[in-house]
């Protein structure tokens, strides 16, 4: 039969349960917060070099063109 310290314990081990399964869902969304922020910091690095990589290209394309005018010029 639940007697009142049968029920009791019935709580109290759903209550640590229920404690164990929320420590466990907090440490899952603290790894998944942590390679977020891991990818995001790779994202932005590619992010700098593409755009370093832009500013290369249009330099070089800059430099192209002036050449082709340079040597019609001529």
């Amino acid at each position: 039969m639940n007697s009142p310290d049968n029920e009791t314990l019935i709580d109290s081990k759903m209550f640590v349960s229920s404690g164990m399964q929320i420590k466990e869902a907090l440490h899952m969304q603290l790894e998944v917060q942590r390679r977020i922020h891991k990818q995001l910091e790779i994202q932005r690095k590619l992010q700098l070099r593409i755009e370093e990589q832009g500013k290369q290209l249009t330099k070089m394309f800059e430099q192209q063109q002036q050449q082709k005018t340079t040597r019609s010029l001529m």
